[in-house]
């Protein structure tokens, strides 16, 4: 049997689960912060720029080492050459 959710639905199920997992006081946190730096809630170089910015890309980041299987910003591991590919000089016959 297929669940049938609307979006509205999930959308109030997103908004309840980000509430439970951010108090009042974390939000404020940053948002004091800002003020007191200087830095403006909205527009290009604004808090809320900033911080959809920095979840997008740790977003994005999950993905890729979910899709490669591995942590993309890790340094990759050296293969070594295997000799029988391509170390000898090649003749062409006539």
């Amino acid at each position: 049997m297929t669940q049938n959710t609307s979006p509205r639905r999930s959308d109030e199920a997103a908004a309840r689960q980000l509430a439970e997992t951010f108090s009042p006081e974390t939000i404020d946190a940053p948002l004091k912060d800002a003020k007191a730096a200087g830095t403006p809630i909205d527009g290009v170089n604004g808090l809320l720029n900033q911080m959809t910015k920095a979840v997008l890309e740790r977003a994005l980041q999950a993905e890729m080492t979910d899709h490669l299987g591995y942590d993309a910003a890790t340094p990759p591991v050296a293969v070594p050459a295997i000799p029988e590919m391509g170390s000898r000089p090649r003749r062409c016959r006539r």
